[in-house]
């Protein structure tokens, strides 16, 4: 029972937190249209609407299948012979 109150008490932290960015973010956004710089403010705008968007690192072998490993990836990229 204490342990479902501490990843809750955590859970609200997080959404807390989360808020409090977003609210400075807001802030920093709004002071950037006061301030005349259109340019960085239509671009932290447009990150601001995008959100978080995850980016996949990986390549296809030569059988299709996926290669997520670092190493294997280059190995793929410039030796062409290897999986």
């Amino acid at each position: 029972m204490r342990s479902i109150r501490k990843g809750e008490a955590r859970l609200t932290d997080c959404v807390k937190e989360r808020r409090e960015n977003m609210k400075k973010q807001l802030e920093e956004i709004n002071q950037l249209n006061q301030q005349n710089e259109r340019h960085k403010f239509y671009k932290s705008v447009d990150v601001m609407k995008r959100g978080f968007q995850p980016r996949m690192s990986g390549c296809k072998g030569k059988d299709g299948r996926m290669i997520g490993k670092d190493r294997k990836i280059l190995e793929r990229i410039f030796y062409r012979n290897a999986e």
